[in-house]
């Protein structure tokens, strides 16, 4: 899966964005996301780790099933602070339900027209994918 942003911000404000406290909380406590834990090692080029949980956000069925209300991930990724241009590398688990994994890269550069582009190339793996395939065979046999 490949998406692409675009934003009038220059590429040196989105790649401190990336690196600022306050951003950080604010992008992952919206919609019930609470950030758990965070760990950052290293200075220029930067392993990070965060553990967020969304809560109550579990489908009622499934939460009746499990016992687990909250989704709950780890988001690893490396980031190198002092040239925007080097792609970045992230990876997503589920951590208490062991539904997806997310592995993909993020790059920054600048357009033609002066806009910053974002551009995400993800690899996603889902339990779902099973779990819908299984029903539609079930459902049509």
């Amino acid at each position: 899966m490949i998406f692409t942003l675009k934003t009038k911000h220059s590429p040196e404000l989105i790649l401190k964005s990336f690196t600022d406290e306050d951003f950080r909380r604010f992008t992952f406590e919206r919609e019930n996301n609470i950030l758990v834990n965070e760990t950052i090692v290293g200075v220029d080029i930067q392993k990070r780790m965060f553990f967020v949980r969304k809560e109550n956000s579990v489908p009622e069925t499934i939460k009746k099933i499990t016992g687990v209300g909250d989704i709950e991930f780890e988001i690893n990724e490396t980031i190198n602070l002092n040239d925007y241009r080097e792609v970045s590398q992230f990876e997503v688990h589920n951590k208490n339900l062991n539904l997806f994994n997310i592995k993909g890269k993020r790059f920054i550069d600048k357009s033609d027209d002066g806009k910053t582009v974002l551009k995400y190339e993800m690899n996603v793996n889902t339990r779902f994918g099973k779990i819908c395939k299984y029903f539609i065979e079930r459902s049509y046999k």
